[in-house]
């Protein structure tokens, strides 16, 4: 049990939730109602200068997402998986070009539709930009929006 100025807070883990490999943790309880927060943690990587994603919010029935992204070092094994709100992978996008000496190093077009080739319903989605360095797997995550 902790005490503070203004009551008791007895401290209890009440969730951990983890999506699309961030790790977000609640931990406080205030006795008599939730006062928690939450926290998130990912893993950084120093490689990736920039990563867009154009138009967003996507919409329209023939609207496709393109992701531009900057590397500042050689990487291989790039891909780019796309995550629902829940955390269940809608797609997974494999070996993307690398180009080096242009900006942006790599583009590449998203058609809204999901693994088996559906269209993804509105709502918010996140993206994770995946590449290998070595033997080692570094993400940079963002989130985008479809509106049909």
């Amino acid at each position: 049990m902790i005490t503070s100025g203004e009551g008791n807070y007895r401290l209890q883990l009440l969730q951990i939730i983890t999506l699309c490999m961030a790790l977000f943790v609640i931990v406080a309880c205030r006795e008599g109602g939730i006062t928690g927060t939450a926290r998130e943690y990912e893993a950084l990587s120093s490689d990736i200068e920039a990563v867009e994603c154009a138009p967003v919010p996507a919409s329209g029935p023939n609207q496709a997402i393109s992701f531009n992204y900057t590397l500042k070092n050689d990487v291989n094994n790039v891909k780019i998986k796309i995550y629902d709100a829940e955390g269940a992978i809608i797609k997974n996008i494999e070996d993307l070009p690398i180009k080096k000496n242009s900006a942006p190093y790599g583009a590449i077009k998203w058609d809204l539709n999901d693994f088996r080739g559906s269209p993804v319903a509105n709502g918010q989605y996140i993206y994770k930009l995946i590449y290998k360095k070595g033997e080692n797997e570094y993400y940079k995550q963002g989130k985008l929006t479809v509106q049909r």
